[in-house]
């Protein structure tokens, strides 16, 4: 006769025996876990076979899709600044993803007074390295009214080239946070055109 003998606990560290249920064959969750990751990066990974978390990066490539060199304009980032006496930060790596070797390091501030017009003196774009970009094929544009939208814009007048804008880091003067939006965009010539009102600020 077999006695089962119910407990609530138990410790050792020397199991033997069967084990019930798929214990000792499991290698995945039932269902997937999701993970929801915010701050300073974004994503969300799932997986049945346990917790794995990938690498999380934040970009966009933006470029021509053809041979049509037409329109070449591309709007790569924006950020609408609603606060007085504020500072916006961005640096990105810049890469050619096509022809021939080009990439850098590019620094975008934009900074508003009191009444939330940006300060054209403490506003601009900085390479902090450059390799074969033309400063000119960099705008940031911003409206002269107040709470502004700002967007940097590149130019791509090779046909099938792309451009790679990939965030090292970002934020304000007290805190680094997400606060641009990214635009990824692959066609003949841009669809959007190059916006000509505001203050043009050209990469130096």
């Amino acid at each position: 006769m077999t006695t089962k003998i119910k407990v609530s606990q138990v410790s050792s560290n020397n199991l033997k025996g069967s084990l019930s249920s798929n214990a000792a064959s499991a290698t995945a969750f039932s269902t997937p876990k999701a993970v929801t990751l915010k701050g300073a990066v974004n994503g969300t990974f799932s997986s049945t076979a346990g917790w794995s978390i990938p690498t999380i990066w934040r970009g966009c490539i933006v470029g021509q899709s053809s041979s049509n060199d037409l329109n070449p304009w591309y709007k790569v980032a924006s950020i609408t600044l609603t606060n007085p006496n504020y500072d916006s930060r961005i640096t990105f790596l810049v890469e050619n993803t096509y022809s021939g070797i080009a990439v850098g390091t590019l620094h975008v501030h934009i900074r508003t007074d009191e009444s939330k017009k940006v300060i054209s003196t403490d506003t601009g774009l900085v390479w902090l390295f450059n390799r074969n970009f033309l400063p000119e094929d960099f705008v940031l544009i911003c409206p002269t009214f107040v709470s502004p939208t700002c967007e940097l814009w590149t130019k791509i007048d090779t046909g099938y080239m792309h451009r790679s804008f990939t965030v090292l880091s970002e934020g304000n003067r007290t805190d680094s946070k997400i606060e641009w939006s990214l635009f990824n965009t692959s066609s003949e010539g841009s669809y959007e055109a190059y916006p000509t009102t505001g203050i043009h600020f050209v990469s130096k």
